[in-house]
């Protein structure tokens, strides 16, 4: 199926933008545009078109590989939330190209099959979703949404200690998948590090994290990132 080139489209749409106000629109907009420019600049050796953001409710971007575009992913719904979105990732080709010309230009399987996830999504009421045609999908989009329970389930405090956790020590899971990660975590000072971040003691920190499932959304996250590069060839790295 994958003699050809491939790519990951990403589709991100904002849930139930039409019931904000003018106000809450144009606010959730700026506060878009803003965050895509911060990550097309940290994701531009990776992107084969940039995080486009259309001025109403849809994103749309273009990776060369699935790792980088379900770290985006990830990332993305880390620094925006309250905001609430949907999204859909596709594998496939890159058909229509305009390079340099808008993402929303650009056309091609892989768009087609974010289209198809998100699709799944919406009909699930899913936060996220993934199709390549394969019948590893399946599998994937388990782990995706046992990962999205947990950041679901967690505090705001909880969001933003995975958030500083991931700032200060970037998930890495070819190392993660070794070794176990608060091993890692405590070996190398990472929690202290959080707790003088955030001017608490670090048995507080100890308590958020255990509460939050902190190390068991790292694995999760790994493990999908981990799965994203042996099952498509994709480029591995940080997030």
């Amino acid at each position: 199926m994958f003699a050809e080139e491939r790519y990951c489209a990403v589709i991100i749409d904002i849930v139930k933008s039409t019931q904000m106000d003018e106000l809450q629109r144009f606010d959730t907009q700026k506060k878009i545009e803003n965050t895509i420019e911060m990550y097309n600049l940290k994701y531009e050796s990776t992107l084969a078109a940039k995080i486009d953001f259309s001025g109403g409710d849809q994103l749309q971007a273009l990776f060369l590989n699935a790792h980088d575009a379900y770290a985006f992913s990830c990332e993305f719904r880390e620094k925006m939330f309250p905001i609430q979105f949907r999204m859909g990732l596709g594998i496939g080709n890159w058909s229509l190209r305009f390079p340099g010309d808008s993402t929303n230009k650009q056309d091609g399987t892989s768009y087609h099959n974010a289209r198809t996830a998100y699709d799944y999504a919406y009909k699930l009421n899913k936060n996220t979703a993934f199709y390549s045609d394969c019948d590893t999908d399946a599998f994937i989009n388990v782990l995706i949404s046992q990962e999205y329970a947990v950041f679901n389930s967690q505090s705001t405090k909880q969001k933003k200690l995975f958030s500083i956790y991931k700032d200060i020590y970037p998930i890495n899971p070819t190392i993660e998948r070794v070794y176990n990660i608060s091993t890692i975590c405590v070996e190398k000072g990472t929690q202290k590090a959080i707790a003088d971040k955030l001017a608490t003691s670090r048995q507080n920190v100890n308590k958020l994290v255990r509460a939050g499932s902190i190390y068991e959304q790292r694995d999760l996250q790994g493990t999908i990132l981990l799965l994203l590069t042996a099952l498509f060839d994709t480029k591995g790295g940080n997030i």
